[in-house]
């Protein structure tokens, strides 16, 4: 059998640390080679991070870019050819393509320039870089391989016009964000085109958080029949070795030259580049003698999820060097599950946290069960009391309490004590309520500042949409959850309850609470499940409120309720913290609405 051996890159590249990164990536080039790899392959823009946005435009970037290449192809192991996802300066130095160096031993000799730039959902590429108009194949002296990034994969052009070039396999260097079912897709897209053209198709991808993006990995090899045959782990740096079968390849272009080619697009102009290895021939190298990695087993939506939760939380204050974050426990499903994912994400050491229960709620209260079940379940001591700032003990909240005078204090007796406004007015009030947040979230930021942690929000998806929560919920610097709906919420509480370690059980309460209400000053009282199909109907979907009654079932005057709400709500989310996408659209990032508007049509 004709094969080639290759590695895909999977890793974390932090943006614009050029120097972290390329020493990642030679450390994983010398892994790959130690493992018998002939062409190694990172993910897209994997040399500067991605997205870039106007940091692209750096010259000083730019040049720091190209010396590391260099560096990289001075260390190149011989007799490996690899393909760096890198920023490539045009011709005429007034532009910047996406593109792909390759590299062997001593040189960069050549460039794949990214054809089709996105500009929609979380993507922005249009803006930055400027198009290449031609596909790209490398010929190696074992095969031919076509060379595309990311968006040209999922065009069927440079594709097809690789496969006239007659290659042997088919690569794409990715940066794709996690949003739900993206692994289907990007699977069935390799699939559609190692069948379209009979060769097979490796998919590389980054994993780690960048701001409000996770890329999940899965880096994948799809064979010349549509099977995926290896496959890398779920959000996990990883160096996949896979075997690559030219023979089937080889064979379709002598036997099927034009496989269904009246449904083919017209191919394109190709740029053929020989890569030479450079390799002694007269010397063998010593590689592992490991077999191939296979099909790494792909997580379940919970387990995804949640996991996606905690990688954009450990990078995210891995990025800003943040050392400690900060949760106010206030008795809701959400601050619980943002506490314990910081806890898992970070060790509960790195995490402070702050009894932010009103007095009022009795000792008996689920809230409070639900808190110290939370607290146990992190592995923080059950003990409440003063803290320091490295031991990450719950604290309780140094609360300002707005007061009122007892109203059973002799008249004229100015001495008597304040009583808590709460305690003279029914907490229930929206009035007092807001007030009530206004001082709890005063108080956070007074621990937050002494204990130089960073606030986390515990606000959700539903709630940031509709407008909904009370200010100590949606203020912060992050938010973890912010892109998962509360009915994702309650499914990640109940499979977090069913886990084999049983370690934390929401009361029904608790969860049955969560999924009736939204609460805030203007709160809502319709099931979270009819607000969230309206949500993912009018954001994700972009449907007009019509189609959402019909295909919904609702009354009319609810949905144009619920859609005025999330549109009026646009500006408070302007002054929100980050939330990592976990949605297929993301709010303020992906759907972009003016924040001054009118609707002038029904």
């Amino acid at each position: 059998m004709s094969a080639l051996r290759l590695g895909l890159l999977q890793f974390h590249p932090v943006v614009g640390d050029i120097q972290g990164n390329r020493d990642r990536i030679a450390a994983m080039l010398q892994e790959a080679a130690g493992r018998g790899a002939e062409l190694a392959i990172c993910g897209e823009l994997a040399l500067c991070g991605y997205p870039p946005q106007s940091l692209i435009v750096d010259e000083g970037m730019l040049r720091e870019a190209q010396h590391a290449l260099e560096s990289l192809a001075d260390g190149l192991p011989p007799g490996l050819v690899a393909l760096i996802g890198a920023p490539h300066p045009t011709s005429d130095l007034r532009g910047v393509q996406n593109a792909a160096a390759v590299l062997t031993r001593g040189q960069v000799a050549g460039w794949a320039d990214k054809q089709h730039l996105p500009t929609y959902a979380a993507f922005d590429e249009g803006r930055y870089f400027v198009p290449a108009h031609h596909s790209f194949v490398a010929e190696l002296p074992e095969a031919r391989v076509g060379v595309m990034i990311c968006a040209d994969l999922w065009e069927p052009e440079p594709s097809a016009a690789c496969a006239a070039a007659g290659v042997d396999l088919l690569v794409a260097l990715n940066a794709s964000p996690y949003s739900p079912g993206m692994q289907r897709r990007r699977e069935a897209t390799t699939i559609a085109r190692a069948l379209e053209h009979t060769v097979p198709v490796a998919y590389v991808n980054l994993v780690g958080g960048q701001d409000g993006l996770v890329f999940d990995g899965g880096s994948h090899l799809t064979d010349h029949a549509g099977a995926v045959v290896a496959r890398g782990p779920a959000l996990e740096e990883a160096v996949v070795i896979c075997d690559v079968d030219l023979s089937w390849s080889r064979r379709s272009a002598r036997s099927e030259p034009h496989r269904r080619a009246s449904q083919r697009p017209a191919p394109g102009p190709v740029h053929v580049l020989p890569v030479q290895t450079g390799a002694d021939p007269r010397v063998t190298p010593s590689t592992d003698a490991r077999p191939a990695d296979g099909v790494a087993p792909w997580p379940g939506p919970e387990d995804h999820r949640w996991r996606a939760v905690r990688t954009a939380l450990t990078d995210f204050t891995a990025g800003l060097r943040i050392d400690r974050v900060l949760v106010g426990l206030d008795g809701t499903l959400g601050a619980g599950l943002t506490a314990l994912a910081a806890a898992e994400a970070l060790g509960h050491e790195r995490v402070v946290l702050v009894d932010a229960l009103p007095e009022s709620v009795a000792p008996d209260d689920d809230r409070r069960a639900w808190t110290a079940a939370v607290v146990a379940a992190g592995g923080w001591p059950s003990a409440v009391g003063a803290a320091g700032p490295d031991d990450g003990m719950p604290i309780a909240l140094p609360l300002v309490h707005v007061a009122a005078p007892d109203p059973g204090a002799e008249p004229g007796d100015h001495s008597a004590d304040a009583l808590p406004l709460e305690q003279v007015v029914p907490d229930e009030d929206p009035a007092v309520r807001l007030i009530a947040s206004r001082t709890t979230l005063l108080g956070l930021e007074l621990a937050a500042d002494a204990h130089e942690a960073l606030l986390l929000s515990s606000a959700d998806r539903t709630m940031r949409a509709l407008g909904g929560g009370w200010p100590h919920e949606l203020a912060g610097g992050f938010a973890p959850i912010g892109d998962l709906t509360r009915g994702w919420l309650v499914r990640i509480a109940r499979w977090i309850g069913d886990r084999e370690d049983g370690a934390l059980v929401a009361p029904e309460s608790v969860l049955a609470h969560a999924a009736e209400t939204i609460g805030g000053p203007d709160p809502l009282h319709e099931p979270c499940a009819t607000l969230d199909r309206v949500v993912e109907g009018y954001i994700d979907a972009n449907h007009p409120t019509e189609v959402i009654v019909e295909r919904e079932g609702l009354p009319t005057e609810m949905v144009l309720a619920l859609a005025d709400r999330i549109d009026r709500a646009e500006l408070r989310r302007r002054s929100q913290p980050i939330a990592p996408r976990m949605s297929g659209r993301a709010l303020s990032d992906d759907r972009r609405i003016p924040v001054v508007w009118r609707r002038g049509w029904p």
